[in-house]
């Protein structure tokens, strides 16, 4: 069988709690790995010291860039990217666990086989074990995605061609930080090749911070409209249903000044406190955080809009 050589690269920002998993799954990878590159964005978590001492029990060739000051996802990447010498490379999340030990050697392989091919993707879980396990607002946030099988365009573990991505300049750092920025390289690389998604499993563990709180989670939301609202402004052929979810929530606050829409919105809005978060309810019913949650998720979806409308006249990321 002929190998094709490759980097993986993961980005790191207190991701304590998470990276030894990820990096003990990345060992066990049949397929042979030239290089992996870490990236630590001034983490100001344990995370590098877990990472040096991993580094030096592991068969795994690791090489470490670090950042002398937080410059946020994108420019991991690219601290990266300037390092590579293999024609493909993989970008792999801190949070992300390759289910089994042959998930590179799939995404490598349909390499061989399409030519036009720039990018594979292998799809993303969280296990709603994993999700039991985390504290009350990260159960919030992580809640769309508990026991889903969730598209894998998302950077969360993909493969690259390196030649594509220095064509196109690596990732967007002008528009970009902590999110959108996988958005934003599948858009440019889909009109200049095929992107590929892989029937393999990464799992999504999340970074398990016991601190994470509410303002956390607000923080986090807010961010997410923002980015909804560059990406709008970069990205107008998004298709009718990203449209529709991107102004969605604009329209039905809208709704609220209009006779007999209004009465419509108001019960869209208050069935949004309930099944924007539906499982917290089910499993967290006798957390007395639960009375706040539905009042928190009411204020989430009026800043929205202006977050979301934020991030489209700015457009760039500032969360």
């Amino acid at each position: 069988m002929k190998m094709l050589d490759l980097t993986v690269i993961i980005p790191v920002y207190n991701g304590a709690t998470v990276i030894e998993d990820v990096l003990g799954s990345l060992e066990t990878q049949a397929y042979p790995i030239r290089k992996v590159i870490i990236v630590d964005d001034k983490s100001t978590d344990q995370s590098l010291k877990i990472v040096q001492k991993y580094k030096k029990k592991s068969h795994l060739n690791i090489a470490l860039i670090l950042h002398t000051k937080n410059q946020g996802l994108a420019q991991s990447y690219n601290s990266a990217l300037i390092k590579v010498q293999t024609p493909y490379v993989v970008t792999l999340m801190q949070d992300c666990v390759l289910s089994s030990d042959n998930v590179i050697e799939h995404l490598i392989m349909p390499f061989l086989k399409n030519k036009t091919l720039i990018i594979s993707c292998a799809k993303t879980i969280n296990p709603l074990s994993t999700w039991k396990t985390y504290n009350f607002w990260l159960k919030c946030l992580m809640e769309r995605h508990a026991g889903r099988i969730l598209s894998g365009k998302n950077n969360s573990c993909c493969c690259y061609s390196y030649r594509t991505l220095k064509k196109i300049g690596f990732f967007n750092t002008r528009f970009y930080r902590t999110a959108g920025e996988d958005t934003d390289i599948f858009y440019r690389m889909n009109q200049i090749g095929n992107i590929l998604e892989v029937n393999t499993l990464v799992k999504h563990i999340h970074n398990r911070n016991p601190q994470f709180g509410l303002t956390d989670y607000i923080r986090k939301e807010n961010q997410r409209a923002e980015v909804c609202g560059v990406t709008f402004s970069h990205m107008k052929d998004l298709g009718f249903i990203n449209i529709l979810r991107i102004f969605a929530r604009p329209f039905i606050l809208l709704g609220l000044i209009i006779p007999y829409m209004n009465v419509v919105s108001l019960l869209l809005i208050v069935s949004y406190a309930y099944l924007y978060t539906e499982k917290v309810y089910y499993y967290e019913i006798r957390n007395p955080r639960i009375i706040l949650l539905p009042f928190i998720n009411i204020f989430l979806f009026i800043s929205y809009t202006w977050y979301f409308s934020r991030g489209f006249i700015t457009k760039k990321q500032i969360l």
